[in-house]
């Protein structure tokens, strides 16, 4: 009994130290040597959030954003100074938080709040399939530490930030999958609603191409599940 309990705990040190890792990995990646985010599209994300935690600062609402004003690859690229008008726009709830950040640390902040949604779903996954230490550990770092995510981070993609919804997604739908023989109109329901709110919320954070992904892998997915079509297509 007393040596399960050491294994259990040693696994779960072992995993939040893996955690901290990522926590100062992206912390470095977005601080180091004290970066202006002017590089590809950084400098457009910047400005839309530095244009939200402006309106907060002098307290009124930004209808319009000099910003984009000039005749520049922003404005020609994603509209015209109409901010709302902007398909990019960020409108989650943590964005109240530019009242008090900095623009270039709430970048920071919104980073590793969606790191920290994504291990808390690798440690659901971990914990329901009974994974070893180091099973664990590989599916922690061959999701967290891959190439895609630094390499899109890099360039100033915001996809990132909806792929770290996947762990979530990807259990949303299993347990859809699972629930297949579960005629439960209020079982079924609120599986399909917890993956709308996925959906949601790379939406409200200006993520737009996972969610469209997500939909379509399902869908194939949903193929060979014929008893899932009605609550998969509403």
């Amino acid at each position: 009994m007393i040596q399960s309990f050491k294994s259990l705990s040693m696994k779960h040190y072992t995993l939040l130290g893996f955690y901290s890792l990522g926590l100062l990995h992206w912390y470095l990646f977005l601080d180091y040597g004290s970066p202006e985010f002017r590089h590809e599209d950084w400098s457009f994300y910047h400005q839309l959030y530095d244009v939200i935690r402006y309106a907060f600062e002098i307290g009124e609402i930004p209808f319009h954003a000099s910003f984009f004003a000039s005749d520049t690859i922003e404005n020609t690229r994603y509209g015209s100074i109409r901010y709302f008008s902007m398909p990019w726009i960020s409108a989650s709830p943590q964005i109240i938080l530019l009242k008090f950040f900095s623009t270039s640390a709430f970048i920071k902040f919104q980073w590793m709040l969606f790191y920290t949604v994504a291990c808390t779903g690798l440690y659901r996954w971990s914990k329901h399939l009974g994974l070893s230490l180091g099973a664990s550990i590989f599916l922690w770092m061959a999701f967290c530490f891959n190439g895609t995510l630094v390499s899109k981070a890099s360039v100033g993609h915001l996809m990132p930030l909806g792929l770290m919804l996947i762990p979530w997604w990807g259990w949303v739908l299993y347990k859809l999958i699972r629930s297949q023989d579960d005629n439960g109109i209020k079982h079924n329901s609120t599986i399909m609603l917890e993956f709308a709110f996925i959906l949601f919320i790379c939406f409200l954070n200006s993520e737009l191409h996972v969610p469209y992904q997500m939909v379509f892998v399902s869908s194939w997915i949903i193929l060979f599940y014929p008893k899932c079509w009605v609550w998969y297509l509403g």
